[in-house]
Parts: structure tokens; C-alpha cells; sequence
């Protein structure tokens, strides 16, 4: 570093310091860098420096009292960050503990949280993925513990702490299996209860105690990340189930809908109306019919107005031959409607004809 910033002896540094993680031993990302004089700090901070193709962004640092006011500066965003917090980041840092100190030099333990931090962090990059406030993780479970085990010692614990039992209400308390018929856990469960506050207090109590599990097995409690997506297809397939159930109760009511969406329930009611309002397709052709035959009789009786109208004018016209020309007749065509009917007339009356005896009518086909 400290060759790179001095362009090779061009500029003098005093001291350079990389930062780095105390927990993972890898640095961090940023560094700290003291020149022999302003001047050759100021003319670095605005040339390009470039380590393994990566683009170094240098920044003149902060004295103290700059640092108090950015620090206050930053507290005031994030305050409004959490009034705006509809996902409920707020909330990751609880229950984090990354320090050997804290947990009695336990690797094995700082290694799954930091494992888990990993996985949040990447998940939370999604803006489908939210922070539950009341729905709960815990981890580094033994392998023989049930649900109802579980279950008791998070009353246990609540119960200890003086929280009255109107108050602990679980929603969910699962320990999650690899199938339902195996004994053995996979190390991770879930906890719902109905209050942040409680849910709150319970980190505190479980996260990271010794007397819970032993001191080799410290349970890891924290907020759990939910998917929307998910959620929401989760409510469909309930929504589906209750209904299946309520038609299978009152199979005569159809009509019936439990679906959220209003779109979806009109669409279902507008097709059973349908349905039950059916028309058969004789009676169509039947009113189809009427309204031709309609039809036909008003254009018959326009063409018996125009015949009278044009013997009145051929009158006239003769009478004034002289002062005005004679007009011509108009062709007429016939409707089908028309055609129809002599058709009708014409089979009707070869139904009707009499048949000849047998003696003539060898006879006269000999």
C-alpha cells in the first residue's frame, strides 16, 4: 500500500495501517494513511490508484470533533430508517453474538453464527424477504429434543422470568425433521408467539445460556427471515382447503367463495350465474326465426307502399307528358325469406298429392 500511495518514492508516508476484523482476521476493506505533509495528501487524494484492478477511492480523514458530528448526523438517518421500516431490518442485530469472548472461546459456535450472518445477509438483499417481528429461530438444537420439549422449555423460561401465562401464548413451536416418522432433529426450529415484547425477552433469556443445553450447546435464538411470496401461497392453499371442506359440508350451495380477492369471487359468482341461466339452443333458433319472419313481412309490406306510390306517379306522368319524363320501373328482387316460403309451398303440395292405385300405376309405368 504504502508503495503505491507514495508513487514510488515520489510523496513521503509516515505510517500506514490496514483495518482489520478481529473476529475473522481479514481486512476489512479500507485502510488509514499518514503523509510527511499536507501538500503531498492533497495531490494523492485526487490522483487514481488501482490495486488488482480494483479502483482505490481515497478521502481526506475526520479529526474528533468532525467524527462526534457525523456520528450524530448517521444516528438521526437511521431513526427515520426505522420509522420507514416496513421490512423490519431494524431488527437483524438482535441476538448476534460474534465475539470468542463472549462465548467462552467456543469456535465451533462462532463458526455456525457466522455461517448464519452469511445467509441473512444475502437473503435480506431480496425485498421479498422481511424480518418477523414476533416469529422466532433457534439453532444448535440437540438431536433427541421434541416439540412438546420444546415447548415446555420456553414456558419454563417465561415463567421464571415472571410473565404471566395469559401473555405466553405459542403460536408454533416446531422442530424441524428431515420426514415426520424420524426421531432425530435437524438442529433448528421455529417459535411464534403472539407479542414482539415477549418475543423479545425470550432472546434474552435463551440466546447463548449455558444452563439450557450445557455449555458445549448454547442455543442460538434470533428473528426469523420470511418470504412474501411465500406467505402468500401458503394463505391460497388454506383458503382452498376450507372451502373444499365447506362445499364437501353443503355440496347444494355452490355459490359459496373464500378466496381474498374480490376479482377472483365475482369472476366465480358471475359464472355460476351463467350456469344456472342457461338458454337451450332450440329456443335460440326459434327467436331467431321469429325475428326473420318478422323482418320479411315488414320489407313486404314497404314493397307493397312503394308499388301503389309508383302507380300514383306513372298517372301523374301521363296526364303531364309534356312537362315531365316518365320514370322507369324498379327492378325488384326476392328475399330469401321469399324463397323460403315457395319452397315450403311447393314440397307441402307434393306431399299432399294422391297416390294412384297399384293396378294403374304399373300400368302406366309399363
Amino acid at each position: 500500500m504504502s508503495l503505491i500511495l507514495s508513487s514510488n518514492g515520489q510523496y513521503r508516508i509516515q505510517s500506514c495501517r490496514l483495518v482489520i476484523d478481529r473476529i475473522s482476521r481479514h481486512p476489512r476493506g479500507s485502510a488509514f494513511v499518514q503523509f510527511a505533509s499536507s501538500e503531498d495528501a492533497e495531490k494523492c487524494v485526487n490522483l487514481p490508484f488501482t490495486i488488482q484492478g480494483q479502483q482505490l477511492q481515497l478521502d481526506m480523514a475526520l479529526g474528533r470533533g468532525e467524527l462526534v458530528k457525523a456520528k450524530e448526523i448517521r444516528d438521526k438517518k437511521n431513526e427515520n430508517n426505522k420509522k420507514n421500516d416496513q421490512r423490519n431490518l431494524s431488527l437483524a442485530n438482535y441476538g448476534v453474538i460474534l465475539n470468542l469472548d463472549e462465548l467462552d472461546g467456543n469456535e465451533n459456535d462462532l463458526r455456525k453464527r457466522q455461517n448464519l450472518e452469511d445467509v441473512k445477509k444475502q437473503k435480506l438483499k431480496d425485498p421479498l424477504f422481511f424480518i418477523s417481528p414476533t416469529r422466532l429461530t433457534i439453532h444448535n438444537l440437540p438431536p433427541n429434543i421434541d416439540d412438546e420439549q420444546l415447548r415446555k422449555l420456553i414456558i419454563e423460561t417465561l415463567k421464571k422470568d415472571k410473565i404471566p401465562m395469559k401473555d405466553i401464548i405459542l403460536n408454533e413451536c416446531r422442530v424441524m425433521k428431515k420426514n415426520k416418522d424420524s426421531k432425530k432433529a435437524l438442529g433448528f426450529g421455529f417459535i411464534n408467539l403472539s407479542r414482539h415484547e415477549i418475543a423479545l425477552r425470550l432472546i434474552e433469556l435463551l440466546n447463548n445460556n449455558k444452563h439450557v443445553f450445557g455449555s458445549n450447546r448454547r442455543p442460538i435464538v434470533q428473528f426469523s427471515i420470511e418470504n412474501r411470496r411465500a406467505l402468500q401461497l401458503q394463505e391460497q392453499r388454506r383458503e382452498r382447503i376450507h372451502a373444499k371442506q365447506e362445499l364437501i359440508k353443503n355440496p347444494a350451495n355452490r355459490t359459496l367463495s373464500f378466496e381474498s380477492n374480490t376479482k377472483k369471487k365475482q369472476n366465480r359468482t358471475n359464472v355460476l350465474e351463467q350456469t344456472n341461466n342457461k338458454v337451450r339452443l332450440s329456443e335460440v333458433i326459434k327467436q331467431q326465426i321469429k325475428q326473420e319472419a318478422e323482418e320479411n313481412e315488414a320489407n313486404n309490406l314497404q314493397d307493397d307502399n312503394e308499388q301503389f306510390m309508383d302507380v300514383d306517379n306513372k298517372k301523374t306522368s301521363n296526364n303531364n307528358k309534356n312537362n315531365e319524363k316518365t320514370k322507369k320501373k324498379r327492378l325488384k328482387t326476392k328475399s330469401k325469406g321469399e324463397i323460403r316460403d315457395k319452397v315450403d309451398r311447393m314440397i307441402a303440395n307434393s306431399r299432399n298429392k294422391p297416390q294412384l292405385p297399384k293396378k294403374t300405376k304399373k300400368k302406366w309405368f309399363e
